[in-house]
Formats: C-alpha cells, sequence, structure tokens
C-alpha cells in the first residue's frame, strides 16, 4: 500500500463472525465512522435496531442462503428483506443501501472451504448447488454493492453493479421471501417491520361469523 492512507473500510463476516461485525460496526462510533460498508453473509443486523435501513448507520447488505438450515435460515432473510421494503427511507434508496438477497441452492456451509463445522453439518440443508456457483454468486453480489456503495448509486459506473442487485432482488430473493412474509401477516407476526399492530384474520374469521349477516348490513371490522 506504500504511503497511501486508508481510513474507510467494508467489514464483513460469515454466520457468528457476520453476527459479531454487524454488532461491533453499529456498536462502536470509531468502528462506524471508518466503515464505508458492511456485508453480512448467513448473519443480519439485530432487532435491537429499529428500521435497520434507515438507523444502522453504515451501508449494509445481507447475503442469505436459501437452504440455510442455522440460525440464517430463509425466514429470518425473509425479515431482513420486510425491512428493506417498509423502511422509512425511501425504497430507491433502500434497496441500495441495505440490500437483501438470498441465492438459491446454497446452504450455510455454501460460503466456507472445507469441512464444516459438526453443528453446521448437523443443521444445515443439503446444497443444491457447487461451491464454485456459489461463490461466484456471492463475489458478484458483494463486488455490485461495494461498487454502488463508493461509486454512488447514480453514477454512471454503478449501472451495471446496480442492474444486478435489481436482478437479484426482484426476480430471484422476491419469490422465495415474500410468501413468507405474507404468511407472518397474517399471522400478525410483530416482530415485522411491516406490522401494523392486527392480524388480517380476525377481520376474516369476524366476516365469517357474521355470515348472512353481510349481505344486509355494512360492518366496519378491525383487529
Amino acid at each position: 500500500m506504500g504511503d497511501q492512507k486508508v481510513d474507510k473500510y467494508f467489514y464483513g463476516g460469515h454466520s457468528l463472525g457476520g453476527a459479531s461485525v454487524s454488532s461491533v460496526v453499529h456498536g462502536d462510533p470509531a468502528t462506524l465512522e471508518s466503515a464505508e460498508g458492511v456485508f453480512a453473509w448467513g448473519a443480519y443486523v439485530d432487532r435491537k435496531v429499529a428500521d435497520p435501513a434507515k438507523n444502522y448507520g453504515a451501508p449494509y447488505l445481507t447475503v442469505g442462503a436459501e437452504l440455510d438450515g442455522g440460525l440464517a435460515r430463509i425466514i429470518r432473510i425473509a425479515e431482513s428483506y420486510d425491512q428493506m421494503k417498509s423502511t422509512s427511507l425511501d425504497p430507491t434508496v433502500a434497496k441500495y443501501s441495505y440490500p437483501v438477497v438470498v441465492i438459491p441452492g446454497m446452504n450455510h456451509a455454501s460460503f466456507l472451504s472445507g469441512i464444516p463445522p459438526k453443528a453446521v453439518q448437523t443443521s444445515d440443508l443439503r446444497s443444491m448447488i457447487s461451491v464454485k456457483s456459489a461463490i461466484e454468486q456471492i463475489s458478484s453480489v458483494v463486488a455490485a454493492f461495494m461498487t454502488i456503495t463508493r461509486e454512488g448509486r447514480d453514477a454512471p459506473a454503478s449501472a451495471k453493479s446496480k442492474a444486478l442487485l435489481d436482478h437479484y432482488i426482484g426476480n430471484i430473493t422476491a419469490p422465495l421471501v415474500e410468501p413468507i412474509i405474507s404468511m407472518l401477516t397474517e399471522e400478525g407476526a410483530p416482530f415485522m417491520s411491516s406490522y401494523k399492530n392486527m392480524t388480517p384474520w380476525a377481520t376474516h374469521a369476524s366476516a365469517m361469523t357474521a355470515g348472512a349477516l353481510n349481505d344486509k348490513y355494512t360492518f366496519k371490522l378491525s383487529d
């Protein structure tokens, strides 16, 4: 590096490492100041950070695996996706400053080479893609995130990177996680960012209970 001074860094990690990095960067002002961005593989921002797309403090990329059998199961990554979609930020900003991507066919161990720890071997689902394919896709997504973060989302140099993230978020991740989010919405899961302090089932059940009375009267139903 010679005499070149570096004062901004991308921090990243996988699994427990990703969770630790996420916590340290957000929780330590000096580290946060030095953060150009953060990427987490098979990890995510802790729930104690409200509206993390707005309040985490640095650009943050979540990369999840469809077949992760650990604590970063797709149902938990769907929660991060919901944070991206329901943030108080402009969604066109959040998609690039807090992108959430799920790689299909990957499992928790697909992020690493060699023999996984025994706990991962016990809980992980079987990967449906090669490690080579997984690493290529992870690398492409992370490189796109870094480019957009460094160059700016409106810079000409970011155009291809934005197109790649748009594809992974809209065409690959959304079909995998949006049915899960719909299920959690019906359930009235209070930990979801999009939670509206009610469950649609309450109004559905009330309408069914009213039965034929719905034909004669107009009911205003609420949870």
